[in-house]
C-alpha cells in the first residue's frame, strides 16, 4: 500500500478516501485513531490515505483536481444573494400550521385536566 494523500485531519481524509472511492479505486484511512489520543492538542499529519500500489497511477490525478478546487478559509469573492434571487419554492397555498393553531386554548386545557387526573391516580 502507498500513502497518496497527508490529511490535515480524520474527516479530510475520510472525504479523499470517499471521492477515490466514488471513482472506483479502494482506499484506507490510517491514523485515525491517533489523533484521539492527543487530546485537546491540535494535532497534524496523522491522517493519511492509503491505497493499494496498482491504484497509485489512477488516483493521482483525482488527488490532483481535488487539491486544485479545496476550498481555502478565505473566499476569493464574496457571494451576495438576497431572497428575491432565489425565488419562492412553495406554493403561494401552502402554510404550515404554527404551534399556536395546533395548541389552542381549549386543547392545552383538556390536556392539562387529563395530566392532573392521571397524575393524581396514580
Amino acid at each position: 500500500m502507498k500513502t497518496i494523500y497527508k490529511a490535515g485531519n480524520i474527516t479530510e481524509a475520510h472525504i479523499v478516501a470517499g471521492l477515490l472511492e466514488s471513482h472506483g479505486i479502494e482506499s484506507h484511512v490510517g491514523g485515525q485513531y491517533l489523533q484521539g489520543g492527543v487530546g485537546e492538542v491540535a494535532t497534524m499529519d496523522f491522517a493519511r490515505v492509503f491505497i493499494a500500489d496498482e491504484a497509485y497511477d489512477a488516483a493521482l490525478p483525482i488527488i490532483a483536481g481535488y487539491e486544485q478546487n479545496k476550498p481555502t478559509d478565505a473566499p476569493d469573492e464574496a457571494i451576495d444573494v438576497s431572497v428575491g434571487e432565489l425565488g419562492n419554492e412553495l406554493p403561494d397555498s401552502f402554510d404550515y400550521p404554527s404551534m399556536m393553531q395546533i395548541f389552542t386554548k381549549p386543547v392545552l386545557f383538556w390536556v392539562a385536566v387529563f395530566l392532573l387526573i392521571w397524575w393524581f391516580i396514580l
